[in-house]
């Protein structure tokens, strides 16, 4: 296999070297159906198939072995973004009408798509009021108000049963273990089962968040907002029981829109905690000596102490004052890059941890999580594979060990009429 600065170099020779005229007229109209395809597209993807064979990668795999040559590959192709095909331009007149015809049947369908989500909201909201009995029951089991009883605790899981033998014989010892109140650490331990919710929390906002004792979500009845509540018992941190978010969200479609993306976020109304003395996680105090320059005392040494921000969960409470789709925003990297991990963690807490609180604390969640990420995987290499394929389909056979081939003699069976 060609070695990662075999491929670089081939595709730099292939990105400098113009293509003879005469060559590529003679393959193009040998070979190749350009109907539809610019001369830009052509000379790029001629460049692509050179710099691939020149390296020496004879299969897919080969191809996904090497990720400087995809790295490179990805790069050119990128180059194609914005290239008009000529398509559009070349058609007559009377297509070019009927063509604004169909895209403003197009934006017709995206009104309609916003007035699903409209409806979807509302079942939403309908559903997270028939839900609620069911999250005071989990706060009361969590916070150790509830025992339940043991027809509401006969849930079996698949491997319960060497667990239940092994609490046997722990019981069969004779030691009672300590009387523990609820769930200890419920909801910090479900954040913590959650990269995007664990990515936020730091050292000092562990002991804070143990006294977490339960989250709610709150919809608005027009579905264009949604406010998340977090109930504390009292704790030698904060002097507020409950610290609230609220998020405003749009569901209508722009006059130019020609596909719906769903609910956008608009900004956000947290909270100002009250932290006792010395208990903020959201500062620390920098001590600094100055020396005074001129006048009097000039030469004395005076210490300054300064509070600066740092990074904390309790930062998550923070308004977010402008329109975040407002035109400008997006040349703040750094404030785009904050506010995409925010709403990833908003959009997590609100359709995953909250709604399946139980199942982040096993960890159970993240089985699922990481099956969703191995089908999505799946799709990629296919996806892969059917941009570089080779043609040979023939090798299959040989790759999979449960491969059987057909007896020689044997007809394919007829379909039945129904």
């Amino acid at each position: 296999m060609a070695d990662s600065a075999d491929a670089d170099a081939a595709l730099k020779e292939a990105d400098q070297t113009p293509l003879p005229e005469e060559e590529e007229e003679d393959e193009i109209d040998g070979e190749i159906n350009t109907a539809g395809v610019s001369k830009e597209e052509m000379e790029m993807a001629e460049k692509m198939a050179g710099a691939i064979n020149k390296a020496g990668f004879a299969s897919v795999d080969e191809l996904k072995g090497n990720p400087a040559l995809l790295a490179a590959l990805q790069a050119h192709m990128s180059g194609l973004d914005g290239l008009s095909s000529g398509l559009i331009e070349n058609l007559p007149p009377q297509v070019k009408r009927r063509v604004k015809a169909l895209k403003k049947i197009q934006h017709e369908h995206v009104l309609l798509e916003a007035e699903y989500q409209k409806e979807l909201n509302a079942l939403v909201t309908k559903f997270e009021k028939l839900n609620k009995p069911l999250y005071d029951k989990r706060e009361t089991i969590v916070n150790g108000k509830y025992e339940p009883k043991d027809d509401e605790c006969d849930w079996v899981d698949e491997d319960e049963e060497e667990e239940e033998e092994e609490e046997e014989k722990k019981e069969d010892g004779g030691e009672e273990g300590e009387d523990v109140k609820g769930i200890p650490d419920f909801w910090l331990t479900c954040f913590q089962n959650c990269k995007p919710v664990e990515a936020a929390i730091e050292d000092q906002d562990v002991e804070i968040l143990r006294h977490l004792k339960d989250v709610r979500l709150e919809y608005a009845e027009d579905g264009n907002s949604f406010t998340f509540l977090f109930h504390f018992e009292p704790n030698e941190f904060l002097e507020e029981e409950v610290l609230t978010k609220k998020y405003f969200t749009s569901i209508e479609a722009d006059e130019q829109d020609l596909v719906y993306e769903g609910p956008q976020y608009k900004s956000a109304v947290g909270c100002t905690p009250t932290w006792k003395k010395g208990k903020d996680p959201t500062v620390k105090v920098v001590t600094k000596k100055q020396k005074k320059r001129s006048g009097p005392g000039a030469g004395k040494i005076r210490t300054v102490k300064r509070k600066e921000k740092i990074n904390s969960f309790f930062n998550f409470f923070d308004n977010i004052d402008d329109d975040i789709n407002e035109e400008g925003i997006e040349e703040d990297e750094q404030k785009m890059e904050k506010l995409f991990r925010e709403f990833e963690m908003v959009d997590i807490l609100k359709e995953k941890v909250v709604p399946q609180a139980v199942l982040w604390f096993t960890g159970e969640a993240l089985e699922y999580e990481d099956e969703s990420d191995d089908e999505d995987s799946d799709e990629d290499d296919e996806d892969l594979k059917g941009m570089f394929k080779d043609g040979d389909d023939d090798d299959d056979s040989d790759e999979d060990p449960d491969y059987k081939p057909p007896a020689e003699q044997e007809q394919p069976a007829e379909c039945k009429q129904q």
